[in-house]
């Protein structure tokens, strides 16, 4: 998807390890996908094995194996919140300000 920015990284690995870096991306939602009602969000690994062989992996949203996206529900439905405060001060023992 165009527009993403990926930052963090790269990583270096011995056969076996495990590492769990964080990788930041930013996107913008557009109003396509708020038609849509969702996101679908996944990311793509890929990595050099030590015998040079490049191997690739889709981000799973419940484990290590299969390649579910990540789905974010959008509301739609219109709303607006009005919440109002003061900073003048109650007299506890009238209730008055």
């Amino acid at each position: 998807v165009g527009g993403v920015t990926v930052s963090g990284g790269p990583i270096t690995l011995e056969p076996g390890q495990e590492d769990t870096t964080t990788f930041t991306a930013n996107y913008t939602i557009t109003q396509a996908d708020i038609d849509n009602g969702t996101f679908t969000n996944s990311a793509e690994v890929v990595g050099t094995t030590p015998a040079g062989a490049e191997v690739t992996d889709i981000s799973n949203n419940d484990g290590y194996v299969g390649d579910n996206p990540t789905v974010v529900t959008i509301c739609t439905d219109a709303s607006i919140a009005l919440i109002k405060t003061s900073d003048v001060e109650v007299d506890p023992t009238t209730g008055c300000s």
